[in-house]
């Protein structure tokens, strides 16, 4: 939902560093920064303070109203409004039992990718620089083998480092991403009585990256109930639960920045055997494709449970008083595991493996790692509010 919210709410900076679900690394801002060291706004949720995980990850369905409040109008939060408040309103029942459902697909496609050589770009640029050079450097193979790349010729050549070497047209990025397609789902039972308000809904999301090789992506599942019993005239009463669980699960190993900078365009990620071709001949510690696919994975869960009940009592006219109680539970998870990717030169003899802790850039030891962290936090205030008109003031 707060992707949404960019350039619909004014003065509300919302940037990602990445496009990747459950990756973004979302940060809010409130009309630009506060001190050097940033600052981030403060959030309430029907007036409860909330952790930004949870609006990251929140039905947006379940979304009424956001109101963004700034300098002096946020003043009466105290410190902890330096950065700005967003005030988020959910939905309460009214109006007779209505029962909604929405769906939201989504095409996600690539957008803007660094530029790659295929094999005769590459060769036809280190043939032209060494052209330039008073000292020529070959790298890997002599000035011949390069000019029979530079005509597209696949085939077995011989290189200085790696051995006998299959070299032939490897576009990595064909090879490692495509069109992906997301979905949301929402339900929602809503409705009202005299003395009742209920709301029920359920969302699940599944959020996909454009990763081909494996499953790169968050899924979101979400469950609100609000609820209010207006006990007598004088006396109301308002419930919310809320249940928010999302799952990341991306590739531990092959998904960094060497994919662009250290896994050539001329390695086809399979040899003819259907095998994962060994990069690098005899020295075996490329292959992205393979290290995605079956070097591992990293799965982190997060489940939220908020429960917050409110009492409104007047006591005389003009004089009410206000108790809130807040429970919030969050319970963090991540377990990383890297798996040894075995690689095989071009004639499907063994060439080496990925992910054994002495090769490749960067280098996974073999093994799982797990972390967690739960907390708990509880709010409990009270206030008397008292309202009296003056005239027409």
């Amino acid at each position: 939902p707060l992707l949404a919210l960019q350039g619909e709410t004014p003065g509300l900076v919302v940037t990602r560093t990445s496009t990747r679900p459950g990756n973004e690394g979302i940060a809010l801002q409130i009309r630009g920064a506060v001190s050097m060291n940033g600052g981030s706004p403060y959030i309430l949720m029907d007036g409860i303070e909330t952790l930004a995980n949870a609006l990251f990850t929140m039905n947006p369905d379940d979304i009424e109203s956001v109101t963004v409040l700034k300098d002096g109008m946020a003043a009466i939060y105290g410190a902890k409004a330096a950065g700005g408040v967003i005030l988020i309103t959910t939905k309460r029942g009214k109006g007779p039992m209505k029962f909604e459902y929405g769906l939201n697909t989504r095409i996600n496609t690539q957008g803007i990718r660094p530029p790659t050589a295929n094999m005769q770009q590459y060769a036809t640029l280190w043939l032209n620089t060494n052209a330039q050079d008073t000292n020529p450097t070959w790298w890997f193979a002599d000035s011949s083998a390069l000019v029979r790349m530079q005509k597209g010729i696949e085939g077995i050549y011989p290189t200085t480092h790696w051995g006998q070497t299959f070299i032939g047209q490897g576009d990595r990025y064909a090879e490692l991403f495509q069109t992906r397609l997301s979905q949301q789902h929402t339900l929602s039972l809503s409705g009202s009585t005299d003395r009742v308000n209920y709301r029920l809904s359920a969302g699940f999301a599944d959020n996909q990256g454009n990763l081909a090789t494996a499953y790169d992506g968050q899924k979101q599942y979400n469950l609100r109930f609000n609820y209010d019993y207006k006990i007598s005239d004088k006396i109301k009463l308002l419930t919310g639960i809320t249940y928010q669980k999302d799952i990341t699960s991306s590739p531990s190993s092959g998904f960094d920045w060497s994919l662009s900078s250290q896994d050539p365009p001329f390695f086809p990620a399979k040899n003819p055997f259907g095998q994962w071709n060994s990069n690098f001949g005899n020295a075996a510690n490329r292959n992205s494709a393979a290290q995605t696919t079956d070097g591992g994975r990293s799965v982190s869960s997060n489940d939220l449970i908020t429960i917050n009940l409110k009492t409104i009592i007047q006591i005389a006219k003009g004089l009410e008083f206000e108790g809130n109680g807040v429970i919030q539970s969050n319970l963090w998870r991540n377990d990383t595991w890297y798996i040894t990717v075995p690689l095989y030169n071009w004639d499907g003899t063994y060439a080496g493996a990925l992910n054994n802790g002495g090769n490749g850039s960067p280098s996974y030891n073999p093994g799982m790692n797990t972390s967690s962290n739960n907390s708990m936090k509880q709010t409990y205030n009270g206030l008397l509010r008292y309202t009296k008109s003056i005239g027409n003031h």
